[in-house]
């Protein structure tokens, strides 16, 4: 049964994500309603609020009269009006907590009715109540565990996305220089081209200048006279 009410420190766990501590709180609303003298005599049967329950409570045979029968429908009621009071609180919480949850309120509210109809004794109820406890711990860190290798799963899958994307991101970075590189280069070697048809241009030019020089330069007169001696003719140019 102290399993039962320590619910409440379990919760935590069921949070998918961080968030502000609910203005509710389920172990309050529980342990007041326990401590109401309308649950005593059920508390009393059950073991409420005893480190460990005695031997004589595990052992009773004894079945819920009608004082206590009135005692059950309160806790019953209460409970259900705690859990209702705490759906709020279980917006955030990942499915399968909610599941598991479910599941162990069900089954306290199954046992506490089987009390009142008879069909369970006090000792029995007990019994039961711990068992209940006991599957929903196990179930608890069953699924305690899908959700957090889901979780890392994720954790993964994002981590995996972001270094995808910053690769990509480097890739484009490392492209954009390549292309910076590329266009400085044929900057450079139009610059040189440019440069060396302008050089060629102005040799050109003075080649020109120098051939035009000369054509326009006076020529110099030649004068020429033959001489004939016997058979040969000497000429002498001045």
């Amino acid at each position: 049964m102290k399993k039962f009410l320590a619910l409440s420190a379990l919760l935590p766990l069921a949070v998918a994500a961080q968030q502000e501590p609910p203005v509710f709180k389920i172990s309050d609303c529980y342990q007041a309603m326990w401590t109401d003298a309308k649950a005593a005599p059920a508390a009393s049967r059950l073991g409420i609020g005893q480190s460990t329950i005695p031997l004589a409570l595990r052992a009773s045979k004894a079945k819920a009269n009608a004082k206590e029968r009135q005692s059950l429908e309160f806790v019953v009621a209460e409970l259900n009006n705690c859990q209702k009071q705490d759906q709020p609180n279980r917006v955030n919480f990942h499915p399968l907590a909610i599941q598991t949850l479910d599941e162990l309120e069900s089954g306290y509210r199954a046992i506490l009715t089987k009390t009142f109809a008879g069909d369970l004794t006090w000792g029995a109820s007990i019994e039961a109540a711990e068992e209940n406890s006991k599957i929903f711990q196990q179930r608890w860190a069953e699924r305690s565990a899908i959700v957090e290798a889901q979780q890392a799963a994720q954790a993964e899958k994002e981590a995996a996305a972001k270094a995808f994307i910053a690769a990509q991101a480097e890739e484009q970075r490392k492209a954009a220089l390549r292309a910076d590189f590329e266009r400085q280069q044929r900057a450079e070697a139009q610059q040189r081209y440019a440069e060396q048809q302008r050089q060629e241009q102005a040799n050109r030019e003075i080649m020109n200048g120098l051939m035009l020089m000369n054509a326009a330069r006076p020529q110099p007169s030649v004068t020429c006279r033959s001489t004939r001696f016997f058979d040969t003719v000497t000429t002498n140019c001045n």
